[in-house]
């Protein structure tokens, strides 16, 4: 797997504490009022710590938490060489009320650009668009953003980017992908 936690403090995606928007302000004291139950299953110190993430596992699945109020996880399915779709589920607790459980779907439609996604899905359209021309074909793709700040964190398992801008979840998956196209026997993961 690779990802990125955000090393602040504070609710997820709420800086200092504050919603931009009233739904994420049920979300966030929503998660407040639940702190101590987290807390007991799982530890002061996860319970404590921010909970913004991202992350991507090989091959193809993917998932957000608590980025502006929602938690979703992810699968992409190829299309054929060009093409992909991307099929997206909101995460919601099972035991929050009605209210906190519509104020969080609710968060994964209304970002603060007014649609999920739709910032990302234009910028993927643009780099397919871009890397078919014969320019870009003679040149390497540069993955570098953020290289070197990865590294092992004291509470979670596994290699985390500090950072929420980079391209180590890209260098991460097509690493893995390298191993499998170049390895002599099927990868596995090691236990």
């Amino acid at each position: 797997m690779a990802g990125f936690r955000v090393n602040s403090s504070g609710l997820g995606s709420f800086p200092g504490n504050r919603a931009i928007s009233e739904d994420q302000g049920i979300v966030a004291d929503y998660y407040k009022s639940t702190r101590d139950e987290v807390a007991n299953r799982l530890g002061a110190e996860r319970a404590d710590q921010p909970t913004d993430g991202a992350g991507l596992v090989f091959p193809n699945f993917a998932f957000l938490s608590m980025v502006m109020g929602s938690s979703t996880i992810g699968v992409l399915h190829p299309k054929g060489p060009h093409q992909f779709e991307h099929w997206r589920w909101c995460i919601v607790d099972k035991a929050a009320p009605k209210t906190v459980k519509e104020a969080m779907a609710r968060c994964l439609h209304v970002w603060p650009i007014g649609l999920a996604d739709a910032d990302d899905g234009e910028n993927w359209g643009g780099i397919q668009s871009s890397l078919g021309g014969p320019l870009v074909q003679r040149l390497k793709f540069n993955y570098q953003m953020g290289m070197g700040t990865e590294g092992a964190d004291h509470v979670y398992p596994g290699t985390l980017n500090p950072n929420i801008i980079g391209e180590f979840p890209q260098r991460r998956f097509y690493g893995r992908w390298l191993e499998y196209l170049t390895s002599d026997r099927w990868p596995s993961l090691e236990c």
